[in-house]
């Protein structure tokens, strides 16, 4: 009777362990996910050389195109000094010293641990190179 009865209190064991596991590789998977998608608008914004309507259809039809959805409150905007696209949830800042340009991206995870009534939001942030905007080209 003992053998049994510490039997199943393993297997709770066992399976709170598996949860847990799923929940982690979750989280790192959304975050990659987040992460790469970050690094793909960047790209868009240095192929362009700046931040126009050219580049935001770019990025929404790339945005589409992956699995990156994210459930944020819209409060975590007021907190960024930049365009945010509230559809396909990403923000970028513009950034101007003198004649060089850069933008900072923002993505975002979303994270919900129900069992433990935990969740929240990670922004990640990464920063294109310097574009010279006042730049006159001669086409002579």
């Amino acid at each position: 009777m003992k053998d049994s009865f510490g039997s199943a209190y393993m297997i709770y064991v066992f399976i709170f362990f598996v949860i847990i596991f799923v929940i982690f590789i979750s989280l790192i998977l959304k975050y990659a996910q987040a992460f790469k998608v970050k690094d793909q608008i960047i790209s868009i914004i240095e192929e362009y050389e700046g931040y126009d309507y050219r580049v935001i259809d770019d990025i929404q039809n790339y945005i589409e195109s992956t699995s990156y959805r994210t459930e944020i409150d819209n409060k975590i905007y007021n907190k960024i000094d930049g365009d945010c696209n509230t559809e396909y949830r990403y923000c970028i800042a513009k950034h101007s010293t003198g004649d060089v340009t850069y933008y900072t991206v923002y993505t975002f995870v979303s994270w919900n641990f129900p069992f433990f009534k935990l969740s929240g939001v990670w922004n990640i942030q990464g920063e294109t190179r310097p574009v010279v905007s006042n730049v006159v080209q001669d086409y002579s």
